[in-house]
C-alpha cells in the first residue's frame, strides 16, 4: 500500500520509471525546447542503459488579476 503512494508522489514530483526496467529516474539527461511551447526531455536509465524521451507541451498562464 505504501509503495502506491511512493509511486504516485514521485510521479508528482516528476520523476519517472523506466519503462524497461521499471528503475526511478529522478531527472532527464537534456531537454530540448523546440519553437513555440514544446519542450521535449531525453532519459537515460542507470541500471539498464535504456534511452527514451517525453514530451510535454506548456500552455499560456491567464493574466494575472490587479
Amino acid at each position: 500500500m505504501m509503495t502506491g503512494n511512493i509511486e504516485r508522489i514521485s510521479r508528482f514530483l516528476g520523476f519517472r520509471a523506466c519503462p524497461a526496467c521499471g528503475e526511478t529516474l529522478f531527472a532527464a539527461e537534456h531537454g530540448i525546447f523546440g519553437g513555440g511551447d514544446r519542450i521535449t526531455l531525453h532519459w537515460r536509465c542507470d541500471s539498464c542503459d535504456h534511452r527514451f524521451e517525453t514530451g510535454l507541451v506548456t500552455i499560456d498562464s491567464p493574466p494575472m488579476a490587479k
